[in-house]
């Protein structure tokens, strides 16, 4: 009699059912994390909205804000996932993160100096995953308004990393913008709120290659 149909991958310790796409050439199975931001507890009566965490998730969820936004100071922000199920991450990890300038003191050109990084957390302790991305950006940007751009990198693993339960992967974004009317913004609305004429996304995604059994 004909066999079963098979399910992609097969089903075992840690695997994920579904995938978002499969890179051919490797057999790996890619998932699509998005950048969000949710509240997480109460403020109390009269001290103000509570406060929020960043994350990312795996579905394309409304984010209470749409963007973060660092002011003539460094911006140290982290994004986390932890897994339930033992994963092995092996290959290329894909980056699509939207980012703006911004400036009271327009037309000039506004600077940042970016770090990007992913890291394994375990046990609170950080294992960099692959090398930094980044460097030195400069955009012209108009008066009162934003200079908008897409950050898209890539990070090699190239060693299999095995992530234990209650493991995180973790997206840490660093930035110094000069001077005191600049601002630099990361975008993390992964329903596209926040999207004008002039952002043109606001869906930060972290595309992740996972071994499977197949």
């Amino acid at each position: 009699m004909p066999l079963p149909p098979q399910t992609f991958p097969p089903l075992g310790d840690g695997s994920i059912a579904t995938y978002d796409w499969r890179e051919l050439s490797t057999g790996k199975g890619y998932k699509t994390f998005y950048g969000t931001d949710a509240v997480i507890s109460d403020a109390g009566i009269g001290a103000g909205e509570g406060p929020t965490a960043l994350s990312l998730s795996e579905e394309a969820l409304y984010s209470y804000n749409y963007s973060t936004v660092g002011a003539a100071a460094a911006l140290d922000k982290d994004f986390d996932i932890t897994f339930e199920n033992p994963q092995t991450i092996q290959g290329d990890i894909y980056l699509n993160i939207p980012m703006a300038f911004y400036t009271t003191i327009g037309p000039v050109n506004v600077s940042v100096n970016l770090d990007v990084k992913l890291f394994k957390v375990s046990g609170g302790v950080e294992t960099q995953l692959g090398v930094t991305l980044g460097g030195d950006y400069l955009r012209s940007t108009p008066d009162n308004s934003y200079s908008w751009f897409m950050f898209a990198g890539k990070i090699n693993v190239a060693d299999p990393v095995v992530f234990a339960q209650g493991d995180s992967l973790r997206l840490n974004i660093i930035s110094n913008t000069p001077g005191v009317s600049n601002k630099f913004i990361i975008f993390h609305s992964p329903v596209g709120f926040g999207t004008t004429s002039i952002i043109l996304s606001t869906i930060l995604k972290v595309h992740v290659p996972f071994r499977t059994n197949s």
